[in-house]
């Protein structure tokens, strides 16, 4: 969608997380556990009882190009919104990886996993992931993508992942767009950022 008014062209970013992915949370696991439960996620579909408001599909829908990373939560959530159809489905967009150990104790949730490793992540520990900077150079490319697709169609969709957003949506504004500073870490939550072109 492109707004125009006084010949001022707005363009537009949507950042989307995906709908909620089929697998069990509320399990208790070890550390080297939770790899394997991370092999799991990262094959999983969506449940099909997660469904989008319609105004996230109402967002959706109104965009131009729609891209997706190439995990099949991703693709599933862009049919679910009833796009017309993916223009890109790109593995760069994929969730940056999350680390872990092979510890056998204690046992802990997959949140309580996620929380601890991601903290370990931030501070230089990351086992079985990309490096911290690594993965935040990996989101600077993800988000100039974004922003040449969204110059060159005036509205794109990315139904992405939830560090990868976070980190994406820091490079978007840096870049003098406006929007929320976060995307909220909901399933279906999604934040709309804008640039007018002179």
């Amino acid at each position: 969608m492109t707004h125009e008014s006084y010949g001022v062209i707005c363009v537009e970013i949507v950042l989307l997380r995906h709908g909620r992915p089929l697998i069990a949370n509320n399990i208790w696991l070890s550390a080297a556990e939770f790899g394997h439960w991370l092999g799991e996620y990262k094959t999983a579909g969506i449940d099909e009882s997660s469904k989008p408001s319609r105004e996230t599909r109402k967002i959706a829908q109104r965009c131009a190009m729609v891209v997706c990373s190439d995990l099949k939560r991703s693709v599933e959530s862009a049919n679910a919104l009833g796009v017309k159809s993916i223009g890109i489905k790109d593995p760069a967009f994929r969730e940056i990886e999350m680390p872990y150990t092979h510890w056998t104790f204690p046992k802990l949730t997959p949140k309580a996993w996620s929380m601890i490793f991601r903290i370990l992540w931030i501070l230089g520990h990351s086992p079985h992931a990309d490096p911290f900077k690594q993965a935040k150079a990996r989101a600077r490319i993800c988000a100039e993508k974004l922003v040449n697709i969204a110059r060159e169609h005036h509205s794109v969709l990315c139904v992405g992942h939830e560090m990868l957003n976070w980190h994406m949506t820091k490079h978007i504004l840096n870049l003098g767009w406006t929007g929320p500073n976060c995307v909220r870490q909901s399933y279906w939550e999604f934040g709309v950022y804008r640039l007018q072109l002179k």
